[in-house]
Formats: structure tokens, sequence, C-alpha cells
């Protein structure tokens, strides 16, 4: 942690002061912000926007903090502690945390709601940490950027890879099952010293209907002619704090797909390059604002009772980030996007039981918020016949 970079977001923010805590790996965000491990006793560690900070532990751990500046309190009974917050919370103004009113961010509300009211009754005016979450966990460091672009090239390949598959078992009129198809790129994958589930969604027919489908051994669906098949394919490279990419594309094992199949694709599509047309356009934009485009060209195409999901996810080290999502109804996120910070752009509208329909690219903002997008984005559905 640096604690210059933090006191001056903090005061960019308009914030008096961040208050991590922690009890036993209850509260991922502050140790990844602040680089420990999870311990056996709670600690607090007070991070104001001027001066030094102060750190309250249990002095059957009193070194959990020592790697970090600031002055050491060792408390050994709960009273002591609340002396210890009580006399400080209630003169530093905002204090953030990581809780989410309403619960809306449950990405970053990881502070259960007692403790919220405990502090608030000691004279704590607690705000969301959310923004600064964003800030120091989702932007992209240059090496995590050629990461990516490592990342990229695998995946892309590999969904090349399944597509050859199944065109080549076309041709040989043999089907091949999903899970065959799923398991050849997860090898592929690791084969490139990759990592990302044990299985990838490759559907087909009424599954590519379910939106988070992941094929079993037992039981999958063959593909075979005159079908429609999605791939979602997402890794990283296996070490260190390297970032995912993730991609879907859409086949349809004939010669063209029918135009129910099309239509559906055209709108998604459509809703896709609108949402990158808006961060293209230079202007502040937060997640919620990018969902409501896509949602609105979709809903005026017909597609309103086969909306499922948000338009988008915050992309990094876990393939759904701490950053803004691209989400304007189920968990609005109002959080502008952020220079060096990617997400996914996904749009996708499923009939159940029948067909579904996505298209999803990266879209990354560099050190000048230039627009870099990667993974393919092709205009219809690709045909394997």
């Amino acid at each position: 942690m640096n604690l210059t970079n933090v006191q001056e977001q903090l005061r960019a923010l308009g914030l008096g002061a961040w208050l991590l805590t922690d009890f036993r790996g209850n509260n991922p965000v502050a140790l990844r912000v602040l680089g420990l491990k999870p311990g056996a006793r709670r600690w607090w560690y007070l991070i104001p926007a001027e001066g030094a900070p102060l750190k309250i532990v249990s002095p059957v751990e009193p070194w959990v903090l020592d790697p970090l500046p600031g002055t050491k309190v060792a408390c050994p009974e709960r009273a002591l502690v609340e002396a210890q917050l009580r006399a400080v919370l209630p003169v530093l103004g905002r204090v953030a945390m990581e809780y989410s009113p309403g619960g809306l961010n449950p990405y970053v509300g990881t502070v259960d709601a007692g403790t919220v009211e405990w502090l608030r009754s000691l004279g704590a005016d607690l705000v969301s940490s959310a923004d600064l979450v964003q800030y120091f966990e989702a932007r992209w460091s240059p090496e995590q950027w050629q990461s990516h672009l490592v990342a990229s090239a695998a995946v892309c390949e590999a969904i090349e890879l399944g597509a050859d598959l199944i065109r080549s078992a076309l041709a040989a009129g043999r089907a091949l099952t999903e899970w065959e198809v799923s398991s050849a790129i997860v090898d592929y994958l690791r084969q490139r010293g990759l990592r990302g589930m044990d299985g990838q969604n490759v559907s087909v027919g009424p599954n590519t209907a379910d939106c988070h489908y992941l094929p079993q051994a037992a039981g999958s669906a063959a593909i075979g002619p005159d079908q429609l098949v999605l791939f979602d394919i997402y890794a990283r490279l296996d070490h260190g704090d390297c970032v995912y990419a993730d991609y879907t594309r859409m086949f349809y094992t004939g010669a063209e797909p029918p135009e129910r199949f099309a239509r559906a694709y055209a709108a998604v599509a459509a809703a896709r390059d609108a949402v990158i047309a808006r961060v293209e356009a230079g202007e502040p934009v937060c997640g919620a604002e990018l969902d409501h485009i896509a949602r609105r060209i979709l809903i005026e195409a017909g597609y309103r009772d086969q909306l499922k999901h948000r338009t988008g996810h915050s992309l990094g080290i876990n393939v759904h980030g701490n950053g803004a999502h691209l989400d304007g109804v189920e968990m609005p996120d109002e959080r502008t996007m952020l220079a060096e910070t990617a997400f996914t752009v996904e749009p996708g509208v499923y009939f159940d039981g029948d067909f579904g329909v996505r298209s999803e690219v990266d879209v990354y903002l560099d050190a000048d918020r230039r627009v870099q997008v990667t993974g393919q984005r092709p205009d219809q559905i690709t045909p394997l016949g």
C-alpha cells in the first residue's frame, strides 16, 4: 500500500478517512488493498486524509499490521477498541468503509451491518468505499495490460479451435458433444499456461438460453447440423496478478442461421456497438448509463422479456472484478468508468427452452482514456456449415 496515494485519493474524493478491518478473511478487499493475509483476530486500520494512520490490533497478534505505517495500539478488550475509535471517528468527517448502501454492490459490501451500526453509534459518518476500491483494486498496471493481450490471443485461438472441431465433425458426419468441445478448449488453454474454469461454456440449441451454462461429462448435448452454438470462454495466465480475457461468440452449424436467430443477434450486436461508441465519445460515463444504452436498443427491438442480465462486468484478476459494472437494474452502479480499468460488453437476449444469443468483447481504457477493444465482434452469427 502506498500511503501517499491513498491519502491523495481520500482528499480528491472529499473523504476524511478510510477505515479498513478484517476478521479471518471476511473482508478480502481490505486484505488485497493492504497486501495482508487473514489472521485469527480482528484488526482495524484507520487511514486519515492527513496525518499518520492508526493501527488497532489484538495483543494475540500484535504484529499483524506491522508492514504498514502508523501508530499501533494493542487492545485486549472491545471496550478499549471502542474508546480508540470513539476518540477519532466523530472528528474525521466522512469515513469510507466496505459497505454498500441498500446492499446494491455486494462486491464492495463486505463489512457486516452490525459493525456499521456500532461504528455509527460511536459518531462515525460512514460512506461506501466503492470509489476507493475501484481506484486501488480495478486499475491495471502496464504489465497486466500485456498479460491481458496474451490471454486474449489464447482465448481467441481456443474459440477458433472449438469451431474447427465442430466444423470437421460436421464434415465427417459425426456429432461432438458440448463436453468434448469444452474439454478440448480447456486443455488448449492449460497448454498455453492459462487457467479459467474446469469447464467452459459451450452450449447448443436450448442450452444457449442458459446464460451461465456449463456442460457436464454426463448428459451434455450433441452438436449436430443446423443448430445454434454459443461459446463463452474466459481465462488468464496462471501466475501472479495477471488479468482475464472473456469473450462470447455465436456459431451456426449450417449455411445460414434462421431469421429469428439472425434478427436477435443483430439487435445484440447493435447494442454492443452502441455501448462501445459511447465510451469512445470520451465524455465521463458510469456503468449504469452504459447498461441503459444497451437495454434501450434491445427493448426497442422487442426483447424486453428476454433480458436476463446486465450488459457487462468489471474485469481483472477475477473474471468479475471490483471496478464499475455495466449494470443499471440489478445492482445499479453509478461509478464512473476510470482510466486503466477494463470491463466486458456482453448484451444478450434469451428465450427460455428455445435459444439465446450474446456477443461479448472486452474494453480497456488506457492511461489516456483511449479505448482498446479486444476480442472479435462480428456483425452476424458465424456459419460452420
